[in-house]
């Protein structure tokens, strides 16, 4: 009666590869909102966008299997493929110390025991909720370094989600 995603193993391997382990700093955010991330400028350096590349894919495929939580910061991070600098690559590496942290998260599907017609275990403790069927949605009007807004959706069914997106709108 429960069905769970998870991408543990994606995640140690991901922060095994870059260096975060658990005397890295624990971070609570995906992405810090105090760390603006500008396109490269005259003076910056820019680094290898292959390892840039490398760590923001690994963050793009747990993302749109398992973690909503980080679609937003994949989102901004993915804008600077072309020409990433090292606060790009820092603030990619942020996310899996935040990925790193929060491993044991997990997307959990529990089938009604009414619907199903068949008794499941009380502990599972699962009522339809409110949430069910619903897609809850937001926007950041113009919040971007482009004036371009962002958006973002994310739909429930059976107590998880079943989809999500964060985008920059046209």
């Amino acid at each position: 009666g429960v069905c769970e995603l998870k991408q543990e193993h994606s995640i140690e391997k991901l922060a095994a590869k870059y260096g975060v382990n658990r005397a890295s700093k624990v971070v609570g955010l995906p992405i810090s909102p105090h760390a603006p991330l500008l396109p490269a400028g005259e003076g910056d350096q820019v680094i290898d966008c292959r390892e840039y590349l490398s760590c923001v894919g690994g963050l793009l495929h747990i993302s749109q299997v398992s973690r909503p939580d980080i679609a937003y910061a994949v989102g901004a991070l993915t804008r600077f493929s072309t020409k990433p600098t090292r606060t790009h690559l820092d603030a990619a590496i942020n996310c899996i110390r935040y990925l790193y942290a929060t491993k044991d998260r997990v997307i959990r599907y529990v089938r009604d025991p009414v619907k199903a017609g068949r008794n499941i275990p009380f502990v599972l403790n699962y009522k339809p909720s409110e949430d069910d069927g619903t897609m809850p949605c937001d926007a950041d009007y113009a919040g971007s370094h482009d004036s371009r807004s962002c958006s973002g959706m994310i739909c429930f069914l059976n107590g998880g989600p079943i989809s999500w997106a964060s985008k920059i709108q046209k």
